[in-house]
């Protein structure tokens, strides 16, 4: 072999020897980046002068209440992977409890997460856009990646399916009777809405620079009245009818005439220590008068529409000025959970295996 005819062969070994430890680099970095955590979504910056209702969820380790839930949690799952204790939802230990991984070190990096909810006017004077958002960070870059995936099946799929605006790609799932499903992903927080132009309205508030610029309307006084210490904060204008459509939407009763008198209602709580979740309503009405009278039946009708979630809670109420505060609290989340999945299992006659 010829000392040039060496060279090449060299040169041809360092370059696929190069390659390969290319290619393995980039395998590790993409599977340390697909299993690391995503940014966490600040929710308030989907808010804007239009926005009628809003609330959002931030749970993390850090706050006492859901340190407290998730350890409970972790115990019940523990327990019942060691067959001591009753049953838990399949869909939760599916999700979270993979069998050769620790529950307790799965669990802990789904958080922090964020759940949020807006809505705005939509184009006719009866009906509310609505956007839901929830950030999982601890999973959040496996949505970047499905996003992507997602968006090159598109290309190949119905026209109208995919739309593109700015830098995001938006979808619009087909389903029965001529709806659909209008959803986006954002930095490992997926957007569901219920129409194409709130989504444009999200993706343009999510790309301003500095937030703070952003327009201020009448639900900031109202949302300024609750808890800043709380993980779970909302509030809801009635100014266009709001609140009966809403409550029509939740509950599906008849108060339009209660609800109709209402001047805002707010919202704040969240889990504490010891397994439990508080949270307090609070209906302004007219006056003094209004809330001393229709105290008792805002709360049956917040505990009538509780009343089929099978829930064990309680609900008290009591009156200040012209609010009405109703309170639920529902004392052992993961202990309501166990009892209602086994009482499904009787119903159905299938058992729900982890």
């Amino acid at each position: 072999m010829t000392p040039k005819s060496k060279r090449i062969l060299v040169g041809c070994g360092i370059g696929c020897g190069s390659m390969i430890l290319l290619a393995i680099v980039v395998a590790v970095a993409f599977g340390s980046w697909v299993t690391g955590k995503s940014e966490l979504l600040e929710p308030q910056r989907l808010l804007g002068a239009d926005t009628t209702g809003y609330a959002e969820w931030t749970l993390r380790l850090e706050d006492p209440g859901t340190e407290g839930f998730v350890r409970l949690l972790i115990e019940a799952l523990e327990a019942e992977r060691s067959g001591q204790a009753g049953r838990m939802p399949s869909w939760l230990g599916q999700l979270i409890l993979a069998r050769n991984r620790d529950a307790a070190e799965q669990i802990q990096e789904m958080f922090p997460v964020v759940v949020a909810w807006t809505m705005a006017p939509g184009s006719e004077a009866d009906r509310d856009e609505m956007l839901f958002t929830v950030s999982p960070t601890g999973i959040g870059n496996r949505l970047v990646f499905a996003d992507w995936l997602v968006g090159i099946a598109a290309r190949f799929g119905e026209d109208g399916f995919l739309e593109k605006y700015r830098d995001e790609k938006i979808y619009r799932m087909p389903l029965d009777k001529g709806h659909s499903q209008t959803f986006f992903l954002r930095s490992g927080t997926i957007f569901f809405t219920t129409d194409t132009d709130s989504a444009k309205v999200a993706v343009d508030r999510l790309q301003e620079d500095d937030a703070s610029r952003r327009q201020t309307g009448p639900l900031d006084s109202l949302f300024g009245e609750t808890s800043a210490e709380q993980t779970m904060r909302g509030a809801l204008s009635n100014d266009r009818g709001e609140a009966p459509r809403l409550w029509q939407e939740i509950a599906g009763g008849d108060d339009d005439d209660l609800m109709q008198a209402l001047r805002g209602v707010t919202l704040d709580g969240g889990l504490r220590g010891d397994g439990s979740l508080v949270a307090a309503l609070r209906f302004r009405g007219p006056d003094r008068n209004w809330a001393e009278t229709r105290a008792e039946q805002l709360r049956e009708l917040v505990e009538e529409a509780l009343f089929e979630t099978e829930l064990d809670l309680k609900v008290s109420v009591r009156t200040s000025g012209d609010v009405v505060r109703v309170e639920v609290r529902i004392e052992d989340i993961i202990g309501t959970l166990e009892r209602w999945f086994a009482e499904q299992e009787q119903r159905s006659g299938v058992r729900i295996n982890l």
